[in-house]
């Protein structure tokens, strides 16, 4: 057995305490997956075959999600599962908000952060039933397609939708969708025609996703976010990306990022507006500190929930 395989069997050991397993692990994304969960993927037993009742243009988005498979895999595995008995026990003769949420690690942290989805489960007014996975990206969350699933079996008030980060800077992705470094490029400029295509492939994948939840149920409350300003630290989503490309100025670096969440944000800004469930939370500004590159420290994260759970009830 390799030592990844270990690895595995002790995180999807739940006798084993997060704060132990915390100990000995960070997540990262760009270790190898394990074989004995390579070929899984984190949709539900019941989950209709990848791609089946979706338009093609779904497919042929890039997908380069491992959120299923090796040590993150079997993380968030651990973690759905604890998740999720939380929902079942609250379930019988629960009269609050009925939440089913899904997205990437800013709503699905295992073991070392308390993430936002963490801080929701706190409240005594919601009851969460939780799919994000760490790691994911939003063009794999569509293609298994969980949260129609949920959505369809537990009718819940809100639907909370956490997605995009991973599509523009997962796997070293920045490399490759930002200009290189030019002497006097503006900011701005570095965002060339291929970080625009992934923002346009990000818009047509929300659009799709609430098009498709709200038509189903126009009652349902969809709450989506962008990100606030993550800061470049020489990490592997952001610093050393653009240090390939020549772009190695902590201050540029800073500056093409808060241009990135920037545009992020209009996007999902005005994706929202086009419909009338869905709200926009702007979280710009809302992060004081930074576990890594891309992640809030806990308490950070309980600001985050606290802005979420405040646009809840503002519109229900």
């Amino acid at each position: 057995m390799s030592s990844e395989e270990v690895a595995v069997a002790l995180i999807e050991d739940e006798r084993i305490d997060d704060a132990v397993l915390a100990s000995f692990f960070e997540l990262d994304e760009t270790s190898p997956p394990s074989p004995d969960v390579a070929g899984l993927v984190h949709a539900a037993a019941t989950a209709p075959p990848v791609g089946s009742d979706l338009p093609a243009w779904v497919l042929e988005i890039e997908n380069r999600s491992t959120a299923s498979e090796g040590i993150m895999g079997a993380f968030n595995r651990r973690s759905r599962r604890r998740r999720q008995r939380l929902w079942t026990r609250r379930a019988p003769g629960f009269d609050g908000v009925r939440i089913v949420s899904e997205g990437d690690s800013w709503f699905q942290y295992p073991v070392r952060l308390r993430d936002v989805i963490d801080h929701l489960f706190d409240r005594d007014d919601f009851n969460l039933y939780s799919l994000g996975y760490a790691g994911d990206w939003m063009s794999n969350l569509v293609r298994h397609h969980e949260y129609w699933q949920a959505i369809a079996a537990y009718k819940p008030h809100v639907f909370l939708l956490s997605g995009g980060g991973n599509d523009m800077v997962g796997k070293g992705r920045l490399a490759t969708v930002l200009e290189p470094y030019e002497a006097g490029r503006a900011p701005e400029a570095y965002l060339g025609p291929r970080f625009q295509a992934v923002l346009a492939d990000l818009e047509r994948l929300y659009r799709f996703v609430l098009e498709e939840v709200t038509s189903a149920d126009p009652d349902l409350l969809v709450v989506t976010h962008g990100y606030d300003y993550a800061i470049p630290d020489h990490g592997k989503w952001l610093g050393r990306p653009m240090r390939r490309i020549g772009i190695d100025d902590p201050e540029l670096q800073r500056k093409i990022v808060r241009a990135m969440m920037d545009q992020f944000n209009a996007v999902m800004m005005s994706v929202a507006a086009d419909f009338d469930r869905v709200q926009y939370v702007d979280l710009r500004g809302v992060v004081k500190s930074w576990h890594n590159e891309l992640h809030p420290r806990s308490d950070d994260f309980g600001n985050v929930a606290q802005r979420m759970a405040a646009a809840i009830y503002r519109r229900l």
